[in-house]
């Protein structure tokens, strides 16, 4: 659903999977349905959308849902309507606009609710057919949620179709090289899309089968590019209607509405293959919490442009003893802006152990003599990214990343702890200029489900003897402690912020016993990155910030007794703009 057009067309031509045929020549194969078991569908049953399964998404979004799509996407019966057994998005045109737009529409998504690894996906649809109409059944990586942008998070286009024809297309778009990477758009004529027709995709590790009514039309082999790991990772399901845009253009049969302009939906389907009883474990379990660097054999290397004769850069790498302290580079030559450049100087933890099935959350420190960007990455074996960020950091300013990154079930690469310092877009540094970097407080922790480690299936020794009667001992004194401090500190406020260029500042509300104020803030607002400060006043400026950017912040009190500090509660999260 989602494309940068340019690049679309681009990738059209130049990465095509499928030779391309007219549709009348094309083989068409019937999907097998044999081993599947339903594991997951919507009815659409009652009166009301089932909200356990669905989350509606309003607005315009970043630039027309990146498409420049001319309708507003409202959570509304008028728009989003479920009755007599199935769903309908209408799509309606306004006299007055909202949100500076003339059409609304519906756009509902399973992010955080239902999400898939394989199987049969489809849905049974009556779909409009005008000028102007842009209907879509879709699916987005789960990683898209966790700051993995588009295309790396991954798009599987089940269903889309465009405007006043029967045709509609089905398309996968990725990440490759670092750029989009798209399959070819071909179409694929249904007859009357405006008749009921079953859609769906049959999907495996290995390729992803498209189908209309148990008819194969298009199959995109998913293992032919070494970067396309972003199709072997969970994905969620997008119901859309949207009005004009890059794709279908901006004339708009305004007769069709409210009349011809409704994409209703009988159901959505999720099928898959039971697991084999016998690769499954159901043996005792523990849970464990632990750092993956804690089991890594290996250590900290380096890669400068210069060692392979690309982008000139140098310096030199300075790796710690513990992993977890990570290491700096004096950079005696950052590079240029080139393809790629961000990873002409790099400082690297290969290859570190994992747990399938696992959530981890990884954190480090980051430090720049200079203001400088640097790309964050949790790599795949195929430089495919399960994580990370690029992240700009100020001059001696210490940066706290922080972000979790799913391991799949069936994940079998390896998993790298990757740092990109070479010369990015947008950094002032000049080219070929100096710095020096420091990374430190690097872990990458999990709690985690794991077999209990002490079961074993083979039977103990058998003995003749009787076993000796085990006592329970007494202790005969009772184990003494001290009983730790109790600290309550309540919970602060933040007072409106007054903004000023590269600053901010407010007064915090005061809390009785505080040594002084926790203050963090970022310009994300999961706080997937942020910076920290203390202050002992309730009079706070933080500066050194970027123009005209919105920042997240949240303080809290804490008293020092001694070496240890003691916090209250977080304020609630404030949002502004630095002129």
């Amino acid at each position: 659903m989602r494309k940068n057009w340019k690049k679309f067309v681009a990738a059209i031509v130049s990465i095509t999977l499928v030779i391309s045929v007219p549709i009348a020549s094309r083989v068409i194969t019937k999907v097998k349905a044999a081993d599947y078991s339903l594991v997951w569908s919507d009815e659409f049953d009652g009166n009301s959308l089932n909200r356990n399964n669905w989350t509606v998404e309003t607005g315009t979004g970043d630039w027309g849902w990146g498409n420049n799509e001319q309708q507003y996407y409202r959570d509304s019966t008028e728009n989003i309507e479920v009755s007599n057994g199935t769903l309908k998005i209408h799509a309606l045109r306004r006299d007055n606009p909202i949100g500076g737009k003339y059409y609304t529409s519906g756009r509902m998504k399973t992010a955080g609710k239902q999400s898939f690894l394989y199987g049969k996906i489809e849905a049974r649809m009556k779909l409009p057919r005008f000028q102007g109409s842009w209907p879509a059944f879709w699916m987005l990586g789960d990683s898209i949620n966790r700051g993995t942008g588009w295309p790396a998070c991954g798009e599987m286009d089940i269903m889309e179709a465009i405007n006043n024809n029967n045709n509609i297309y089905s398309n996968l778009h990725w990440q490759y090289n670092g750029k989009q990477a798209d399959t070819s758009g071909k179409a694929y004529n249904v007859g009357d899309r405006t008749a009921w027709h079953t859609y769906g995709m049959e999907w495996t590790k290995d390729k992803a089968s498209f189908y209309v009514d148990d008819q194969v039309f298009e199959t995109y082999s998913i293992t032919t590019s070494a970067q396309m790991e972003e199709f072997r990772a969970k994905q969620f399901i997008i119901l859309n209607l949207a009005i004009g845009g890059q794709w279908p253009g901006y004339e708009i049969d305004d007769t069709a509405f409210p009349s011809r302009s409704t994409m209703e939906v009988d159901y959505v389907r999720v099928y898959q293959k039971p697991e084999e009883v016998t690769t499954k474990y159901d043996g005792p379990t523990i849970v464990i919490t632990e750092d993956a660097l804690d089991r890594y054999v290996g250590g900290w290397n380096s890669f400068f442009g210069k060692d392979i004769g690309w982008i000139p850069a140098t310096g030199n790498f300075q790796p710690k003893e513990r992993y977890a302290d990570g290491y700096a580079i004096d950079i005696t030559n950052v590079g240029e802006v080139q393809n790629d450049s961000a990873w002409a100087v790099q400082g690297n933890l290969e290859r570190i152990p994992y747990r399938t099935g696992a959530t981890y959350t990884y954190k480090c420190t980051l430090l720049s003599s200079v203001d400088k960007k640097v790309f964050v990455k949790v790599a795949d074996g195929n430089e495919g990214q399960l994580g990370g960020a690029i992240v700009q950091l100020r001059a001696n300013t210490p940066y706290y990343y922080e972000t979790t990154v799913e391991i799949p079930e069936d994940f079998d690469s390896s998993v790298s702890l990757k740092f990109g310092w070479g010369k990015m877009e947008g950094d002032t540094i000049e080219d070929g200029g100096q710095l020096s970097v420091r990374v430190k407080d690097v872990s990458f922790i999990t709690t985690t489900t794991i077999p209990d480690p002490a079961y074993t299936t083979t039977p103990a020794p058998s003995t003749s003897k009787t076993p000796a009667t085990t006592k329970a001992v007494t202790p005969t004194k009772k184990s003494s402690s001290k009983k730790a401090a109790t600290v309550k500190l309540g919970k602060t406020k933040i007072k409106k912020v007054k903004r000023a260029k590269k600053s901010l500042k407010f007064k915090l509300k005061k809390i009785k016993g505080a040594t002084g104020y926790h203050i963090r803030y970022s310009d994300n607002k999961k706080f997937d990155g942020y910076w920290d400060k203390r202050v002992k006043k309730i009079s706070v400026k933080i500066k050194k910030l970027d123009r005209k950017t919105k920042y997240y912040i949240k303080a809290r009190a804490f008293r020092k007794v001694g070496n240890v500090y003691y916090y209250g509660k977080f304020s609630k999260r404030k949002k502004a703009k630095t002129k």
